[in-house]
């Protein structure tokens, strides 16, 4: 894999914020609770249309590397259906969640990184909050997505299907969001694939309402 140093410098500069604040507050099991106005708040700040950069990333010793080029000009909204929307995500980029180690996760990926399709992401926000006890950074999370991609190898065409977690962050400040996408499973037909390691970060450069 190509290991691009330093993505991490790249990211919102609320990421090692979150990080960190996320392991106080996990450490100390307090739970921030919000009110319906700090909610609604919230949501209307996520609101809008990004367009950015899509990653496929790995993290190792605490730092974040490039599994490949980024894919630009991708476009993410968010509206008051409360549903992300990210368009025109390549299918080739799930080439690189699959564990290569074991023989079927090899054949996926190649058969993967051939594909020219792309395909949009729809996911329904669940919960917001508070990503630190200052409120100053905003967190949702939303419902499991699928991606299904029909990949032909050994001969034989192969149903692949992607269960997927999103979450998200705001930075009020800059008008900046991170969306994180990671799968919770991965099969090709009925078999069960091992995951990479590998997820995806999409990082805005830009915001209209």
């Amino acid at each position: 894999m190509k290991k691009t140093r330093n993505l991490a410098c790249t990211l919102l500069c609320i990421v090692a914020a979150i990080t960190a604040l996320s392991s106080c507050l996990s450490s100390d099991n307090d739970e921030q609770n919000i009110t319906p106005e700090e909610a609604k708040m919230i949501f209307n700040a996520f609101k809008g249309t990004y367009q950015g950069n899509l990653y496929a990333v790995y993290e190792q010793s605490g730092r974040l590397y490039k599994a490949t080029d980024s894919i630009e000009n991708v476009t993410v909204t968010i509206d008051r259906d409360t549903i992300v929307h990210i368009a025109n995500v390549p299918d080739s980029l799930y080439a690189y969640l699959t564990n290569t180690e074991y023989a079927e996760g090899k054949k996926v990926k190649d058969a993967l990184r051939k594909h020219t399709a792309t395909q949009s992401v729809r996911s329904k926000i669940t919960t917001v909050g508070f990503a630190d006890r200052d409120k100053r950074y905003y967190q949702c999370f939303t419902n499991y997505f699928t991606t299904n991609i029909t990949a032909n190898y050994d001969s034989q065409n192969h149903q692949l299907t992607f269960n997927n977690a999103m979450s998200c962050w705001y930075n009020p400040t800059k008008s900046k969001l991170q969306v994180n996408m990671s799968p919770v499973e991965i099969k090709s037909d009925k078999n069960v694939l091992r995951p990479s390691g590998i997820y995806f970060i999409f990082l805005s450069k830009t915001k209209r309402p």
